[in-house]
């Protein structure tokens, strides 16, 4: 998927570009446009949080990551689902872009 087939955006948070992509998910650089900075959107695959189950699991492991406090560990500052039923995390993101 190229920056032009990527979500426009996930919530409040606009799509800049795709930092990476692997087999559980795509994490997008994204903007706060509440806040007014960058940050690190992961998104799994549809197939890879099938059921409501899966996504509750996704949710709740994001709520123990966000407990947490660690420079080796991302800060997470939301969760998330879209309309369509996409559910994402929403992290700090140590990208350089500018924003």
């Amino acid at each position: 998927m190229s920056v032009s087939e990527s979500p426009q955006s996930f919530g409040r948070y606009c799509v800049r570009d795709v930092l990476g992509r692997g087999s559980f998910g795509t994490v997008y650089l994204g903007f706060d446009e509440e806040l007014r900075r960058k940050v690190a959107i992961k998104v799994p695959h549809r197939e890879c949080v099938a059921s409501e189950r899966d996504i509750e699991e996704y949710i709740a492991e994001a709520r123990t990551v966000a407990r947490l406090r660690h420079d080796g560990i991302a800060a997470v500052h939301d969760v998330g689902r879209t309309g369509e039923g996409l559910c994402y995390v929403v992290s700090h993101s140590t990208n350089s872009l500018p924003e």
